[in-house]
């Protein structure tokens, strides 16, 4: 496994349908568009019927492509939505914070909370959107 040190939060910036599993468009987008072997991301989380729920996108044991000059060192979470144009579900970010950060970003591999940004804190992007609460997450680990 890589010597994971960071962790960077993007969105997909496409409208998340609750009544379809996002995973498999971010995969679709990933593989069949920019040619790559496998989704970008480690995590992605989303609203599924209503559930939040967090998918395995790329194993641990693989470096991600979500963020050129990073991929060797962040793992990479994405959260299906597009938030700029509004908030993710609090059920959303409370599930992240209980299944992801906690216990895998932070607990097993040992990222702290100040090792944690958003895409637009190391690279010129608006990701993961102006109306994701980053704080929200960080300020509860």
């Amino acid at each position: 496994m890589f010597n994971w040190t960071h962790c960077l939060v993007h969105h997909t910036a496409a409208l998340d349908d609750p009544r379809s599993m996002q995973a498999d468009n971010v995969i679709d987008y990933h593989v069949r568009v920019k040619k790559w072997r496998d989704a970008g991301y480690h995590f992605l989380c989303e609203m599924i019927e209503n559930t939040p729920v967090c998918i395995i996108l790329r194993p641990l044991t693989e470096v991600g492509s979500h963020s050129t000059g990073w991929n060797t060192t962040a793992v990479g979470v994405v959260f299906a939505g597009n938030y700029m144009e509004g908030a993710p579900p609090d059920a959303l970010i409370q599930m992240s914070i209980n299944d992801l950060f906690r216990p895998i970003i932070c607990g097993i591999l040992g990222i702290t909370k100040d090792h944690i940004y958003a895409h637009r804190e190391v690279k010129r992007t608006a990701c993961p959107g102006d109306l994701f609460p980053m704080t929200l997450i960080t300020d509860h680990l």
